[in-house]
């Protein structure tokens, strides 16, 4: 990587999961995953963990090229919440339902709604809610589970591409000759640079 490529991440799932951890109470279990399905087959939250969610950053949309002769695309990033809820005692997912409308939303959006990962020129805009489901493919006796899906658009350009270290300044050594006529007035200025790198 070019020293002058910009370090900035596109957006780190683990300050999103700190800014969850940090501003609200609902969830008890707070992950990041890869996948939904994963989260619920794989990982199987216990029942002492739930609700839970788990965070992933999805791909989204990249606009066309904004700019003449460079490169600079918006890019809007999806990220997905997936909320699980305890429905052993919960047969219908009534309750579970309500704890998502009432309950889960508002943990969501009290922390990540409006919010920037990191205070850097990366970020066009904060996050703002696209779409919310109930994921029936994943329900079970165990589980209710619902994604909320937000997005942020994260600004790209040539400084996150391919760069040539090119050759660094070390020293400009300028020279400047006047040149006068018999009657003080100047007639030439003559300016020579040398650059120098390591």
């Amino acid at each position: 990587m070019s020293s002058a490529n910009n370090p900035a991440p596109l957006l780190d799932v683990r300050s999103i999961v700190t800014q969850l951890q940090n501003n609200q109470t609902f969830y008890k279990y707070i992950t990041s995953i890869s996948d939904p399905d994963k989260f619920i087959k794989e990982i199987k939250p216990k029942i002492d963990q739930l609700p839970a969610v788990g965070i992933t950053i999805e791909f989204g949309s990249v606009s066309d090229n904004l700019v003449k002769n460079s490169m600079a695309q918006v890019f809007n990033i999806d990220v997905c919440f997936t909320s699980v809820f305890n429905t052993t005692t919960d047969l219908s997912g009534s309750s579970s339902q309500t704890s998502y409308w009432n309950d889960a939303i508002k943990a969501l959006m009290h922390s990540i709604y409006n919010w920037q990962p990191e205070k850097t020129t990366r970020y066009l805009n904060s996050f703002q809610l696209d779409r919310s489901e109930r994921i029936g493919s994943l329900c079970h006796n165990s589980f209710e589970v619902y994604c909320t899906y937000f997005s942020i658009p994260v600004q790209i350009d040539y400084t996150d591409g391919f760069l040539t270290e090119g050759q660094k300044l070390v020293l400009i050594n300028t020279e400047a000759n006047l040149t006068k006529s018999k009657s003080n007035q100047l007639t030439n200025i003559n300016i020579q640079n040398t650059i120098s790198g390591e």
